[in-house]
């Protein structure tokens, strides 16, 4: 049996998600700019927006390696809906404006189990950690949802130069956790980048709320209550 010493979690979609939605706060802030059009446009034009997200990543996804660029594929996102709305002449405003909503605790909710199965976890004894592709601007958005207190280390993979799948990453979060690979479980919700813990032997766990990765390789837990049962 494993002996578990840290725990190690991704953040987006595993702790928190964006609420409102990126769809719901273009309305917001496009409305609070003075602009007037059809909601039902704006939820139509989504699946555009999502798709040039994943068309960079699958290109090349070291945007995440740098504060910048980080900032950027989320800024361009946002630009990319202005221009299908009509509204490109307010592009960069709009997408600067969604980028400040995002940064503040208030535009996030945690998951309804993540403050329990943290508390249950720390109560445990457990260290845990983040390992996040984000920008740097994470630590901070941790401490305004009151998540701070739960982790030794906060690695955003934009201020390490390195992000998920690569092993670096998870080489590094263990050096600054002090912690042996045999010794972690790393937490998170894609199998094809939370997975890649197990390149350096991190023990994975895929949380699917909503069964999509039945079968993906790796243990699955279908919310945060099951972390401790499955690493005790």
């Amino acid at each position: 049996m494993q002996d578990v010493r840290a725990i190690f979690f991704d953040v987006g979609s595993t702790l928190i998600y964006p609420d409102p939605s990126v769809a719901e706060m273009f309305k917001i802030v496009a409305r609070e700019r003075g602009h007037a059009f059809d909601p039902a446009r704006v939820d139509s034009f989504m699946p555009e927006v999502d798709a040039l997200y994943d068309r960079e990543y699958e290109r090349n996804g070291d945007f995440w390696c740098a504060h910048e660029s980080s900032v950027q594929i989320w800024k361009d996102m946002y630009t990319l809906l202005s221009e299908r709305m009509g509204l490109g002449d307010d592009s960069a405003g709009i997408s600067d404006a969604m980028y400040d909503r995002y940064l503040l605790a208030e535009s996030w909710s945690l998951y309804p189990e993540v403050v329990g199965a943290l508390e249950a976890l720390a109560g445990e004894g457990y260290r845990l950690g983040i390992i996040s592709n984000w920008d740097a601007s994470l630590p901070n958005l941790i401490e305004g949802l009151g998540l701070k207190k739960y982790f030794d280390v906060v690695i955003p993979s934009a201020s390490r130069g390195c992000r998920k799948p690569h092993k670096a990453i998870f080489e590094v979060a263990l050096d600054e956790m002090g912690v042996k690979a045999r010794h972690a479980v790393h937490v998170g919700d894609l199998p094809e980048a939370d997975g890649a813990a197990a390149l350096v032997g991190i023990r994975p766990l895929i949380v699917d709320r909503h069964g999509r990765h039945v079968g993906c390789g790796f243990e699955t837990i279908r919310s945060l209550a099951g972390v401790l049962e499955a690493v005790r």
